[in-house]
C-alpha cells in the first residue's frame, strides 16, 4: 500500500526499482542502475520537472544499494572498505548527498518509499522491537535530517455500515515500537 497511498498525493513521477508500480496507474520509470537514476534526473533538470508534482524514490533500499555499487565501480573494488582509510564510505556517502542535493534543487516534493524492518533498541532501559525503514546507515545519514515526515503505511480494521472493512492508514506519530515524525 506505500507505492498506492504515494499515488493519491497528486502528479508523482515514480523511479521504481522493483516492478510494483507496472501494476497501477502511475507516471513512473523503472531504475535498475545507478546510471538510469542518473538520466532520470538529467532530464528532470533539463526542464522535466514541470510536469510532477513529486518525485519518488521507490524503494530507497534498492536505490542506495544501487549508488553503493556504482561507487565499488569507480573505484574498482568489491566492498567499500577495500578502498582504504575510509575512502570507500566517504565516496559513497557523497554520492548519496550529491544526488539528494540535485533532487531538491528541482523544486518538487521529495518522496522516499523504504521497506521495513525491525531492530531491537533500549527504551528507558528495557529492550523494545521498533519498526524502522530499512536503509543502510549511510543513506540514514543523509535522508532522515532532510526529512519532515517518516510515515509508516498499514491497513487497519474498522467498522464501516456496521461491517468490518480494513483502510489505509498513514502513522507519522511516533511510537516506543514505530519510528516515525512529522515536523510539518
Amino acid at each position: 500500500g506505500k507505492t498506492t497511498t504515494v499515488n493519491d498525493f497528486g502528479r508523482v513521477l515514480f523511479c521504481s526499482t522493483d516492478r510494483g508500480t507496472r501494476f497501477i496507474n502511475a507516471m513512473r520509470v523503472e531504475c535498475l542502475t545507478w546510471a538510469k537514476f542518473d538520466s532520470v534526473l538529467k532530464k528532470l533538470e533539463a526542464g522535466g520537472s514541470e510536469n510532477y508534482d513529486f518525485v519518488c524514490i521507490d524503494h530507497v533500499d534498492d536505490w542506495a544499494t544501487m549508488g553503493e555499487e556504482y561507487v565499488l565501480e569507480k573505484l574498482r573494488c568489491d566492498a567499500l572498505a577495500d578502498a582504504g582509510f575510509g575512502k570507500g564510505w566517504s565516496m559513497y556517502k557523497k554520492e548519496l548527498r550529491r544526488f539528494v542535493a540535485r533532487l531538491k534543487r528541482l523544486n518538487l516534493g521529495i518522496i522516499f518509499i523504504a521497506h521495513e524492518t525491525t531492530k531491537t533498541v533500549k527504551v528507558r532501559g528495557l529492550e523494545v522491537d521498533k519498526v524502522m525503514p530499512q536503509m543502510s546507515k549511510q543513506a540514514w545519514d543523509v535522508i532522515i535530517p532532510l526529512t519532515d515526515v517518516v510515515g509508516y503505511c498499514s491497513r487497519k480494521p474498522v467498522k464501516k455500515e456496521g461491517k468490518r472493512v480494513e483502510i489505509a492508514t498513514l502513522e507519522t506519530t511516533p511510537r516506543q515500537d514505530l519510528f516515525a515524525k512529522d515536523r510539518t
